[in-house]
């Protein structure tokens, strides 16, 4: 954006005049907004800007860190060990490991509750009342294909194909 003063430099801040109860807006670079007595506020704000980032950063950093080095109790397990082997160490770890295993249950099963070790059943399977036959079928495949049933995602393949060619959901 062009400073509206100069015409020449990019903007750099924003600045709301108020006049007889009226607000005008202006687009100012450094240079205008020096002329404007502005700068000093301009500067204040970018370093709190830049400092308050940085502290961000420093905040997830330190929290990251913090997560990695948590381990579960009942077996010893860390996390950056899951990271290594993907796999985790016992029950345990699902409930001291939640909040980092939740976004990863959920990419691989679509649903944010794991579900389990051996998949239930295509018919055992609960949809949600706005989850169509395709997305359904497409949770037993994932499932088939975590317990490597090959024969039968192969069969659920063909299954969401067929319905999707139809046009039936």
């Amino acid at each position: 954006m062009i400073c509206d003063l100069c015409k020449k430099n990019q903007a750099v801040m924003r600045y709301t005049e108020v006049r007889d109860s009226r607000n005008t807006d202006y687009n100012l670079c450094r240079e205008c907004a020096e002329l404007k007595g502005l700068a000093k506020s301009l500067n204040l704000a970018l370093s709190s800007l830049g400092d308050m980032l940085a502290g961000m950063i420093r905040d997830i950093s330190a929290e990251q860190d913090e997560d990695n080095q948590t381990q579960c109790p009942r077996c010893g397990l860390a996390l950056t060990d899951f990271k290594k082997l993907g796999r985790l160490g016992c029950p345990g770890c699902y409930q001291v490991f939640n909040a980092s295993l939740k976004p990863l249950v959920r990419q691989i099963h679509g649903l944010n509750d794991h579900l389990g070790k051996a998949a239930p059943a295509p018919g055992e399977i609960k949809a949600a009342p706005s989850e169509n036959r395709v997305e359904r079928l497409k949770l037993d495949l994932q499932a088939a294909v975590l317990k490597e049933e090959y024969e039968r995602a192969a069969a659920l393949r063909d299954q969401i194909k067929q319905l999707e060619t139809s046009g039936t959901k």
